[in-house]
């Protein structure tokens, strides 16, 4: 067992916890939908790209290709 340290910035964590994906999955899906979003399964995101105007996105699903811009 190691002995209760306190963080330091090199390492702020000194006893991580381990979770599965599925339940790591279920916990960002229920926060994302008190935020008002969803994940869309199967979706790409084939490129990004930021300016001083925001970030432009581009996502593919099923071969059709999505322009998605945002401030």
């Amino acid at each position: 067992m190691v002995p209760p340290m306190e963080p330091t910035p090199a390492i702020p964590f000194h006893s991580p916890k381990l979770m599965g994906q599925q339940l790591l999955d279920v916990i960002l899906r229920r926060h994302l939908e008190k935020l008002s979003c969803s994940v869309e399964m199967g979706a790409e995101l084939c490129s990004f790209e930021q300016s001083d105007e925001g970030v432009t996105a581009i996502l593919a699903k099923n071969g059709i290709s999505e322009t998605f811009d945002t401030k």
